[in-house]
């Protein structure tokens, strides 16, 4: 953590860096906002108006982004490093291929260019700019830090060992390189963002331990086909799959909860189980899911959030359960495409026609419904149109018709 600043502690440039400098104990911290060029050397003490100050921490932003800065050392006098589980000053720095610390520093050391604490329990940055295609990390680690790989675009095989147990957010952030991972078996949570912008990402396994997932944890993995969910699942965050445009396939636990726009822009996804168990669908959870054909939702979901289905057109949506309606309710189904058939229980058909444009069904049609060939409005001069009762329709709209004898879907 990083030391306590008075109030008199001030901003000042030394020798191109930024510092808060406490002019009461003469110890600076290297500040945020810095830019260099090259190689770096982090002074172990700076003097300023004719005081010498000790620099003894790093703020945890103080390098961030910063695409020239190549190499850095760290001395001995240097205690703290940013603060909580953000260990990593260095964000991102795209050229930055090796940390040094001195040998003599207490607090914290260097293995290969990658920065720990001193017993390197906690792994704290791993250079953005290091080249390796491969990581093998040291038997201590059971830590890894916030943004800790964050930015390295070269690492194509990470093996996460067992002992690793905590995993901070953003940690493999923009991971570019990385095409699987396997999380550790002890791992409880995956933090928010932990593996956002895997661009490459085609496979995850999730372990049984994983009991909660943060927003955005694999939001824009375009590259991201199918994931199982383990059962146990029971806090997330919303936006898990944002903008995964890749990801067809998904199977949710009965523990967990369909969170607010939890697949939004999953452009790719066809199929979607939802185990009975499930109790919430939130808000926007489907929206502009473009590929999806049928979503059937068991009994145990009471509650539908609002523009779920915004920008989707379906073959059929099927609620087995008895949902929690009010006047607001026609939110639901706001945006979705109203040749859409919605099924549900005989007493809900009408309470859902309140609300949606399109055909609602009771369920035990739906069986007979989807055996029943399809048919284009373009094709709407292939023959005579009749209703189930027999009478000739001049101008059919969607719904089930007869034609030259059998049943059709007019969508």
């Amino acid at each position: 953590m990083l030391m306590c600043w008075c109030t008199c502690t001030k901003a000042e440039q030394i020798g191109g860096l930024n510092y808060s400098l406490n002019p009461e104990k003469h110890t600076a911290m290297v500040n945020r906002y810095n830019r260099w060029d090259g190689d770096l050397e982090i002074p172990s003490h700076v003097t300023y108006e004719d005081s010498v100050y000790t620099v003894i921490a790093i703020e945890g932003s103080a390098f961030s982004g910063c695409n020239t800065l190549t190499r850095v050392r760290i001395p001995s006098t240097v205690m703290a490093i940013g603060e909580r589980d953000y260990k990593n000053p260095f964000n991102e720095c795209v050229n930055l291929e090796a940390i040094e610390v001195d040998s003599c520093n207490e607090w914290m050391c260097s293995v290969d260019g990658v920065l720990f604490n001193r017993d390197t329990t906690q792994l704290w940055c791993y250079p953005a700019g290091a080249k390796q295609e491969k990581y093998v990390f040291p038997e201590s680690v059971t830590w890894i830090g916030a943004s800790a790989f964050s930015g390295n675009s070269y690492l194509k095989e990470l093996s996460l060992p067992d002992r690793i147990n905590h995993i901070s957010s953003c940690a493999f952030y923009g991971c570019k390189g990385l095409e699987s991972l396997t999380l550790p078996s002890g791992l409880t949570y995956i933090s928010a963002s932990m593996c956002r912008e895997m661009s490459s990402l085609r496979s995850v396994t999730i372990p049984s331990s994983v009991k909660g997932m943060g927003e955005y944890a694999f939001g824009w993995c375009t590259s991201l086909e199918s994931i199982v969910l383990p059962e146990g699942l029971n806090s997330l965050v919303g936006e898990t799959f944002y903008n995964c445009t890749s990801l067809k396939s998904v199977e949710l636990p009965s523990t967990c909860s369909v969170t607010e726009a939890m697949f939004y822009k999953c452009s790719a996804l066809t199929d979607v189980k939802i185990s009975n168990g499930v109790k919430v669908i939130s808000s926007s959870a489907f929206a502009h899911c473009t590929s999806l054909r049928i979503l059937d939702i068991p009994a145990s979901v009471s509650y539908m959030g609002y523009y779920l289905f915004t920008g989707c057109k379906l073959d059929a949506i099927v609620i087995r359960g008895t949902l929690e309606l009010s006047k607001t309710s026609r939110l639901i189904f706001k945006d979705l495409d109203t040749s859409t058939p919605i099924y549900t229980l005989p007493s809900q058909v009408s309470a859902i026609k309140e609300i949606y444009a399109g055909p609602v069904y009771s369920l035990d049609k739906y069986n007979e419904h989807s055996n029943i060939p399809q048919t284009a409005k373009a094709d709407i001069n292939q023959g005579s149109f009749y209703d189930l009762n027999g009478r000739k329709v001049d101008v059919p709209q969607e719904g089930i018709y007869i034609i030259k004898g059998k049943k059709v879907i007019l969508k």
